[in-house]
C-alpha cells in the first residue's frame, strides 16, 4: 500500500507541473487558466483517490532501496497483465485512472470502456471517470455518450460534485441554461475550493446575462475576429453529391498538444463555400480567450450524421493558424477512417 501511495503522490505532481507550468511561463491569468487547471486537476485528480475502490491488498511492485518507482514501466505491467487476464474490471479501471494522470488521454477513454464494457452493473465511479475522460478528448463528447453517463450519475447522486460539474457543461452544451444554473448553483454550496468557485460564479454571470450562446456563428469579412480565426472553407469536388439532409459543418479550434476544443461553431452544409470566423464568443468555457495560445489547430469537419464526434466517412481539412493571422484556406478532402 506504501508503494501504491508514494505513486498515487508521484503521478498527481507529474500532472500538476505538467498543467501549471505552461501556464505560468505564459503568464495566463485568465478564467480560461484556471479553468484548465480545476477541470483537469483539482475537480478530478484528487477525488480519485478519495473515492478509489482499489483493492490495496494486492501484490505491487517493490522498488529497490533509493530507487524511485519508474510510472511508466508500472503502467505497462499493469496493461500487460490485462492483457492476459482482461476480465479484471477493477484493473482496467485503475489503468484509466493512470492515463488520466499520465495525460494520455485517449489511452484512458480506451481502458474505461473496457471497464465499462465487461462491467454488468457499471457504477457511478466508472460511469462519470469514463465521462470524463471521453470530455478530455473531445469536449463535445457531452453532448454524446459522455453526457448520457453524467445523466445517470446525477439521478443516482444529485449532489456529487464531479457529477455537477460535468452535468453543468452537458447542459450548457446542449442549450439548457436552466439546468446549467441549477447544477453549477449546487456545486457552489458546497464550498469548493475558491478557484473553482471563481470560475463557477463567472460561468453563472454569463448565463444570468443573456443566456447561453454556444456556436454562435461569426462569418463574413467583416466579423470582428480581434485573437480569434478566420478560415476560407471550401469543398474538393464530390463531397457535396455526399451531403444528406442530417449533415452539418463543424469548425473547431484546439490546442495543437491535445486536449478538449477551446472554441466550435456550428453551421449547415449549405454555408459552404464561405468564410467563416472563431471568436471568444464561441468558447467551449466561459471567460476563456483564444488569444491565450500562440498557435491553434482549426478543423472544419462535415459530419455526415450531423454529430459534433467525429465518426467513420465524415469529411474534413485541418490547419495550424496563430490567432489574429489573415485567413487561412482550406479544401475539405479528407475523409475519417
Amino acid at each position: 500500500m506504501t508503494v501504491f501511495i508514494v505513486a498515487a503522490a508521484a503521478l498527481i505532481l507529474l500532472a500538476l507541473v505538467i498543467v501549471l507550468l505552461p501556464l505560468w511561463r505564459r503568464k495566463l491569468v485568465s478564467h480560461a487558466a484556471v479553468g484548465s487547471v480545476i477541470v483537469m486537476c483539482i475537480v478530478a485528480i484528487p477525488i480519485y483517490w478519495q473515492v478509489s475502490s482499489w483493492d490495496f491488498s494486492r501484490p505491487t511492485p517493490v522498488a529497490a532501496a533509493g530507487q524511485a518507482p519508474d510510472i511508466e514501466a508500472m503502467v505497462g505491467g499493469l496493461e500487460a497483465r490485462l492483457n492476459s487476464d482482461p476480465t479484471d474490471v477493477e484493473g482496467w479501471t485503475m489503468l484509466g485512472r493512470s492515463y488520466v494522470v499520465l495525460q494520455q488521454f485517449p489511452e484512458a477513454v480506451r481502458a474505461y470502456r473496457e471497464a465499462w464494457q465487461r462491467s454488468d452493473n457499471p457504477s457511478a465511479d466508472l460511469k462519470l471517470a469514463f465521462a470524463e475522460a471521453q470530455a478530455f478528448v473531445d469536449q463535445s463528447s457531452l453532448r454524446g455518450e459522455a453526457g448520457t453517463l453524467v445523466e445517470e450519475v446525477l439521478v443516482v447522486r444529485p449532489m456529487d460534485a464531479r457529477a455537477l460539474w460535468y452535468g453543468g457543461m452537458v447542459a450548457f452544451l446542449n442549450d439548457r441554461p436552466d439546468d446549467a444554473r441549477d447544477r453549477w448553483t449546487k456545486l457552489l454550496s458546497l464550498n469548493p475550493p475558491a478557484a473553482v468557485a471563481d470560475v463557477l460564479k463567472a460561468q453563472l454571470a454569463q448565463l444570468n446575462g443573456g443566456g447561453v450562446e454556444l456556436a454562435a456563428a461569426s462569418s463574413g469579412d467583416d466579423a470582428e475576429v480581434g485573437a480569434g480565426v478566420r478560415v476560407s472553407v471550401a469543398l474538393a469536388d464530390g463531397i457535396a453529391a455526399k451531403i444528406t439532409p442530417q449533415t452539418m459543418l463543424f469548425i473547431i479550434a484546439r490546442n495543437p498538444g491535445g486536449g478538449p476544443p477551446i472554441a466550435v461553431t456550428r453551421h449547415a452544409p449549405s454555408a459552404l463555400p464561405g468564410d467563416f470566423a472563431l471568436t471568444d464568443a464561441n468558447a467551449m468555457l466561459p471567460g476563456s480567450s483564444l488569444g491565450n495560445y500562440p498557435e491553434l489547430e482549426v478543423v472544419v469537419r462535415l459530419s455526415l450524421t450531423g454529430e459534433p464526434i467525429a465518426k467513420s466517412g465524415d469529411w474534413f481539412a485541418s490547419a495550424i493558424v496563430k490567432p489574429g493571422a489573415a485567413p487561412v484556406k482550406l479544401l475539405i478532402d479528407q475523409q475519417v477512417d
